[in-house]
């Protein structure tokens, strides 16, 4: 595939070439950051990750008589001197018009009080683009007298805004929703991310996490221990105050069978008769 019409493998209305005639200041004054999933964007285009999104990260592009998102690549940065400072300097710059609007506006419904905004440009093409801008974010923040907000990617083109003071769902459900919305209402294409994220008042990004849920520990466990520990192996348990019952396993082992554990009881009791006795936990 051409690498000079990448976005048009993300939407089919994207159109990307490269235009190498452009002055430095003339690029600069109008950049437009367009917002991709990482993996997508070839290794010749300029990107740059922003702290705290995982997954995604900002390309850089410009207008050209060819395409409105003539993507900015490292040979033309290195042709007109660019480097990737001026590029995130230049994005409070943009002349690109973004709008927030309610979600019920959007939508055209009645005023709801739902507290969803959604963020896009006037064209509503690659408009995910606006939230890498600083300006853009402080603007956001005004709106919610200086609270944080999370951010939802509904897509390459859109992303919903939320209030955290605002909001009665937790962090798990929002990301169970976008991940759920993404299967089933967005088009590959166009997807942006599974991510959730939050915006602080210092406008710095955090990725939102699922908590790691762990796995109740056994209430039952059998370890094989060698004769010669049986009894010290006895005697331990017999003061941990641990149900068991024991038999032999063969002509040099024997079989201790647990039973009625509690978490505190199967570490104490796995500790000790594998590293002090021996011991294996059977079946492993």
């Amino acid at each position: 595939m051409n690498s000079t019409k990448f976005l048009l493998s993300l939407s089919a209305s994207g159109e990307v070439t490269y235009h190498h005639q452009t002055c430095k200041q003339e690029i600069l004054r109008q950049i437009t950051p367009v917002l991709l999933p990482e993996s997508t964007i070839p290794k010749e285009v300029m990107q740059k990750r922003l702290p705290g999104m995982d997954d995604i990260a900002v390309c850089f592009t410009y207008p050209t008589q060819q395409s409105k998102y003539t993507a900015i690549t490292h040979s033309l940065c290195t042709l007109q001197g660019i480097t990737t400072d001026e590029l995130v300097n230049a994005l409070d710059n943009t002349p690109t018009e973004y709008i927030l609007n309610t979600l019920d506006e959007m939508l055209g419904f009645p005023d709801s009080g739902l507290p969803m905004y959604v963020l896009t440009n006037r064209n509503t093409k690659y408009g995910a683009g606006a939230i890498a801008i600083p300006s853009v974010r402080r603007k956001i923040l005004d709106l919610f007298h200086g609270n944080d907000f999370y951010v939802l990617p509904s897509s390459i083109h859109e992303v919903i805004i939320l209030p955290v003071d605002r909001t009665d769902m937790s962090e798990e459900d929002l990301i169970h929703m976008v991940r759920s919305i993404n299967r089933s209402q967005v088009a590959v294409p166009d997807r942006l991310s599974d991510q959730v994220y939050r915006v602080s008042a210092d406008l710095s990004f955090h990725t939102i996490r699922l908590p790691i849920k762990k796995s109740a520990p056994p209430t039952e466990a059998n370890f094989i221990v060698p004769n010669c520990k049986h009894g010290i192996a006895k005697a331990f348990l017999q003061g941990l105050a641990v149900k068991f019952e024991t038999s032999q396993d063969g002509p040099d082992d024997c079989c201790f069978a647990l039973y009625d554990l509690t978490e505190q009881s199967y570490t104490a009791a796995h500790s000790f008769l594998t590293k002090k006795c021996g011991g294996v936990l059977f079946p492993d």
